[in-house]
């Protein structure tokens, strides 16, 4: 349980936090896609050019990737490489033991 919460706060990094509120909500968060979003959205909507706003907005996007990045590269030399050890340390198998019956004479 642990571990999938871990992995969901890495995705939420890229995605946001799932949002279990009814009808038309904002997460007032922004994530890493949503500012990739919006710097493609001004930038191609500029026919002569970037100006320093879509700059500006490609720095921050550019940033906050790299910050995903190394909260995901962070994840999966630490807590994962601990994990998946762990795992693959057991000894389990995919079957249960099966009992043989049988009627007495």
């Amino acid at each position: 349980k642990d571990m999938v919460k871990e992995i969901d706060s890495v995705i939420a990094l890229y995605l946001g936090k799932v949002d279990k509120r009814q009808g038309i909500t904002r997460n007032p968060e922004v994530n890493i896609m949503q500012r990739i979003g919006v710097a493609r959205q001004y930038a191609g909507s500029r026919p002569y050019g970037t100006t320093s706003t879509e700059t500006t907005l490609i720095s921050n996007a550019r940033a906050g990737l790299k910050e995903g990045l190394d909260a995901t590269n962070a994840f999966y030399s630490d807590s994962w490489a601990a994990y998946r050890s762990a795992m693959e340390a057991l000894d389990v198998s995919a079957f249960k033991e099966t009992k043989q019956f049988a009627i007495d004479d």
